[in-house]
Parts: C-alpha cells; sequence; structure tokens
C-alpha cells in the first residue's frame, strides 16, 4: 500500500472545524507464499485506517478514523482509489498552533493504523493491523492562511474562554460571551459593521446581568457606575475606575454601528481592536465576580 497526497481542505468552522487530508491511495493484493510452491494471490480490503494528526514539532493534536472499503484483487495490477480523512479541530487546538507555528510553513505529520481484511483461498478471512508512521509534509503559509484557516473560522482572533463564576453575574455572562462570538463570526464574514455592533451588544449585556434593575432613561455612564458599586462592594475606586472606563470607551466608539444614520464605516483593525477590549471586559468582569 502507498500513498500519494492529492489535496488539503478546511470546512465547519468556528463551530465544528475540520481539516480534510486527501491522498492517492494504491493497493496491492497479498501473496500469500506459505505452504505452496506457487504464491496464492489472495483478495486485500482495506477496511479502516486509524490515525493521528501531529503538528507543529510533531506532537499530536487530533485523532481520527476513515473506513475505506477499498479491495484489491488482481494479481498483475493495482487498486487505486482517492481517500479524505475528515480531521476534527476545535478552535483551542488551532489558536495553540498559531503560536507555535511561527512564520514558515505548517509542517505536518501522519502515523496511519491501517486494518486489512485478506481472503484466504479456502474462504477464511485475516485481519491484519499495519503502521506507518512519519509520513511528513509542509502545508504552505499562504494556503494556511489564506485558506484553510478561513474554513476553520479561526480569524487570528485570540479564544474566549470563560469558566463562569456561581455567582449572579457569573451565571449571566453567557450573553456577553455570545455576542463576542458572533462578533467574531462577523468579522471572518467581512461584515466589521456588524462585528463591531455585537461588541457593543456584549457590553450592554453585562450591565442586564447585575443584583438590580437599571433603569432604561439613565445614561450609559452612571448605568455603569452604578452597576459596578451594587455589584462589586470589593472593588476599590481606581479599579471601578478602569472598569467602567473601558466600557464606555466601546460604548461610545461603537455607537455609529449602533445609529443607521452614521456614515462611518469600519475597517477590519478597528473591528479586532474592538473585539479584544470586549473580551478583555467580560473575562475581567468575570474575574470580578
Amino acid at each position: 500500500m502507498s500513498f500519494e497526497l492529492t489535496h488539503i481542505g478546511s470546512y465547519g468552522g468556528p463551530y465544528f472545524p475540520v481539516l480534510t487530508i486527501s491522498s492517492e491511495v494504491a493497493l496491492n493484493a497479498f501473496r500469500d507464499r506459505i505452504g505452496a510452491a506457487t504464491p496464492a494471490v489472495c483478495p486485500l480490503t482495506l477496511m479502516r485506517i486509524v490515525g493521528e494528526l501531529r503538528s507543529p514539532d510533531h506532537r499530536t493534536v487530533a485523532r481520527f478514523e476513515h473506513n475505506p472499503m477499498l479491495r484489491a484483487e488482481r494479481a498483475d495490477g493495482t487498486t487505486n482509489g482517492v481517500q479524505t480523512f475528515s480531521i476534527p479541530l476545535d478552535l483551542s487546538t488551532i489558536d495553540q498552533i498559531e503560536r507555535s507555528r511561527g512564520p514558515g510553513d505548517l509542517q505536518v505529520m501522519l502515523n496511519l493504523l491501517p486494518i486489512f481484511a485478506i481472503h484466504m483461498p479456502n474462504a477464511a478471512v485475516i485481519f491484519e493491523v499495519g503502521r506507518i508512521e512519519g509520513l511528513k509534509f509542509p502545508i504552505p503559509r499562504s494556503q494556511w492562511v489564506d485558506n484553510l484557516l478561513p474554513g476553520l473560522g479561526y480569524g487570528g482572533l485570540e479564544i474566549l474562554e470563560v469558566r463562569y463564576a456561581s455567582t449572579t453575574i457569573g451565571k449571566h455572562l453567557q450573553k456577553s460571551v455570545g455576542e463576542i462570538r458572533d462578533a467574531k463570526k462577523a468579522l471572518l464574514d467581512g461584515d466589521c459593521h456588524m462585528a463591531v455592533l455585537h461588541c457593543r451588544r456584549s457590553v450592554e449585556a453585562l450591565l442586564e446581568s447585575g443584583s438590580s434593575a437599571l433603569p432604561p432613561s439613565m445614561r450609559f455612564q452612571q448605568k455603569v457606575e452604578t452597576w459596578i458599586s451594587d455589584n462589586f462592594k470589593t472593588v476599590d475606586g481606581t479599579e471601578a475606575k478602569l472598569l467602567a472606563e473601558q466600557m464606555q470607551v466601546v460604548w461610545e466608539v461603537t455607537s455609529a454601528a449602533a445609529h443607521s444614520g452614521s456614515s462611518h464605516s469600519f475597517k477590519a483593525r478597528e473591528s479586532e481592536f474592538l473585539i479584544r477590549t470586549a473580551m478583555n471586559i467580560v473575562e475581567y468582569v468575570n474575574r470580578l465576580s
């Protein structure tokens, strides 16, 4: 059996990212040379492949299984077929790869355990497990960054991981986190206006997580100050001022996205900056709670 790489693709991001690696597989029938002057030709079926994807520095980052059902019967020829390995990933793993990849190409390695069925002349079937290790190949940086990462749903932004505190605020942070996820998706789709609007909604959602209702008529700055003083009794004045100012900045800068009459056109770098700021605010509030 032999492998020859033909195509690499990606899809499903950001919620179910999958890396696909297609390979031309060549399979020959098995020749049984035991107990006969003339080797018997035994049909061979490739039933399953269990594999590991390794990178960077060839550590295991994902495991996968594939059921090819490729069969070789002829003694004088090779059976060929393109097999596509679907390798599930997650954004945390992709982020770790990106942090370790460096400026060059992504170096990838596959380890494979093919499982065969050998169909003997006496109608018996023997199952064998092979081992193919160290199938190394590079993914060019341009292909990885421009084509594969977008398909995986990774836009170069940090991963937001919040372990919600058991407090009232901690239990209600899901809405703010959800808005940030929507902001990242909008940015990947090229909709900077909507990405910025989700950042604003993320900050506004924080004020809904407090222990007391805030009047709709109250100015945003007053809402923030009241919300902090009502819910974070141990926060000193400097820390409260830092949090309030960051929330106010995000809310004010994104006002152009919240009002349809605005002529301001947000750029991708503005959207990224605001998403990161909103992420920092949510993570900081979760720690305070």
